[in-house]
């Protein structure tokens, strides 16, 4: 139904494999070490006041 709709509206739509073992190891060790990464880094938390 989705996909139908964007054909529709002219939308260009990529093939993507509901499920592709050669995609889920990338998936997880790129997310891993990126959590991994950002673990180890201070994060400010900045507010913007309204005048």
């Amino acid at each position: 139904m989705t996909l139908q709709k964007l054909n529709e509206l002219a939308y260009e739509t990529l093939p993507y494999p509901a499920y592709s073992p050669d995609l889920s190891p990338t998936n997880y060790h790129f997310f891993k070490h990126l959590d991994d990464f950002l673990q180890e880094k201070p994060f400010r938390i900045l507010f913007h006041r309204n005048k």
